[in-house]
């Protein structure tokens, strides 16, 4: 069975910990995973509420989210690339 890991939340900003948690699922999941989706919220009930209320709490806009992720994502993937590339020239050495 093929398994889609999805990560919900704020993400604001988003961070290494997020990308870890759906790593952690993945080899949890011992390969059975197609894809990973990182879902920033759209909306965020909580900082809406601390916005009205005065906050000056910072909210990235959804779209530099979705930018910042992309970025994690990418480092990511060129990480597991390169050690799997490693892995690769040692078992042959």
């Amino acid at each position: 069975m093929r398994r889609v890991v999805i990560v919900p939340g704020s993400m604001n900003p988003p961070h290494r910990g997020h990308l870890s948690l759906a790593l952690h699922a993945c080899r949890h999941l011992a390969g059975t995973v197609e894809a990973i989706y990182l879902l920033p919220a759209h909306d965020n009930l909580l900082h809406n509420q601390a916005r009205a209320s005065g906050d000056a709490t910072p909210c990235w806009h959804v779209e530099a989210r979705c930018e910042l992720l992309r970025g994690l994502a990418a480092d990511a993937a060129a990480a597991a690339r390169a050690a799997a590339a490693r892995s690769a020239y040692s078992s042959s050495a």
